[in-house]
Formats: structure tokens, sequence, C-alpha cells
């Protein structure tokens, strides 16, 4: 694109919801990148009208979410929700918080068809740590 970016990472919430005109401002600046909507997502109120909300945005292709709070059966569940009520407007992406067994539950029960891995691609739980192309391999594995 003309700024240099092809993909970036937003999201606006206040109040419990989607922050329309922030985002929109946002998009405005780099009107030719494809958009991901992040974890802000996490924070609204009604996460399955907000699908709907964020889908009538033609740039944003993405939501990235944790699934809600609970374990990674109940957080599976409301992932699968929320592909369901994306259709094909939107794709969820699950990221936060996604631990092996989280990782593998989503891979078996195929509730998303992506996954940000973070930490679980790296050698030790720092953050900062590399990513380890051995723990790529296995995750590999795993998703099938």
């Amino acid at each position: 694109s003309q700024a240099g970016v092809d993909g970036i990472v937003l999201g606006f919430a206040a109040q419990g919801r989607v922050a329309m005109r922030e985002l929109r401002a946002a998009l405005e600046s780099v009107p030719e990148a494809s958009v991901t909507f992040h974890r802000a997502f996490d924070q609204l109120d009604d996460p399955l009208a907000a699908i709907d909300e964020i889908a009538q945005l033609r740039q944003v292709d993405r939501i990235l979410t944790n699934g809600g709070g609970g374990d990674a059966p109940s957080r599976a569940a409301r992932l699968r929700q929320y592909v369901d009520r994306a259709g094909d407007r939107l794709r969820i992406l699950a990221g936060g918080g996604v631990d092996a067994g989280a990782f593998e539950l989503f891979a078996r029960t195929r509730c998303v068809d992506e996954i940000h891995v973070g930490r679980l691609a790296r050698d030790a739980a720092a953050g900062d740590a590399p990513v380890s192309a051995a723990r790529v391999r296995r995750l590999r594995e795993v998703a099938g």
C-alpha cells in the first residue's frame, strides 16, 4: 500500500461497544490495508452483534479474540458461535491465552481455522524468547 503497510491489527471499544467513529477514522488513514480487529473485541458486551457491526467495514477481514473467559471448552464453544455468526464475512482468529491444551482442543474441534500462538511457539515462557522451529513443527503436527 501507499503507507508501506499491507495489514494492521487494531480495535477500539468504549463502554462495551465498538467505537466505530474512532475505528473508521483509523481505517481512513490506511485505506488499502487489510485489518484485523484485535482483542478489544473481548471487552464488548454483545460480541455477536459486534460481529455484524464490524463486518460492515470492508477493510476488516478478521477478528482476534480469546473466545471469552472460562476454560478451553467454553472458549471453543463461543469461538464456534462467533465463526457461525461471521459466516463468510469475517474470519475469527483465536488468540490470547492459547496454551497447549487450548490449542489442541481448538485444532481437534476445528472451532476456528486460525490460531495466534504467541508464547506457545517459543522455547521459554518469556515473550521475548526466540520462536522455536521445533515448537512450530509440533504445533503444525497437532493442528493436522
